[in-house]
């Protein structure tokens, strides 16, 4: 349980992180948001509103603890989420990048 719970911080400081960035430029209008469902272990980096008069709503990152790992299912951020987790100290055995064909670890694509 401990793992996980370093985990679910280190999902927390990265969404964090991201989060700041935007709103360090932010865009008149828009707000952004972290959007987490800690019974599910689901976690969103969401941006919306109403920049420049037109409705915008969009997901920039989504990641989740599934099977004692880091899903990263959506990574629309300048800098790899994958990266800032292993920075945060997950391994990257535990890091699956689920947006590309085939799920694999970090360390596989990395390989």
């Amino acid at each position: 349980m401990e793992k996980l719970d370093h985990y679910c911080q280190a999902i927390r400081n990265v969404l964090q992180y991201h989060a700041d960035l935007m709103n360090g430029q932010p865009v008149p209008g828009e707000i952004v948001s972290i959007v987490s469902d800690e019974k599910h272990d689901e976690y969103l980096l969401v941006r919306y509103g109403f920049p420049h008069g037109v409705r915008t709503h969009y997901v920039k990152a989504h990641l989740r603890l599934f099977e004692g790992k880091v899903w990263v299912e959506y990574d629309m951020t300048h800098k790899s989420l994958a990266e800032d987790l292993e920075d945060e100290g997950v391994p990257r055995e535990d890091i699956m990048i689920a947006f590309n064909p085939v799920a694999m670890t970090y360390a596989e694509l990395a390989a």
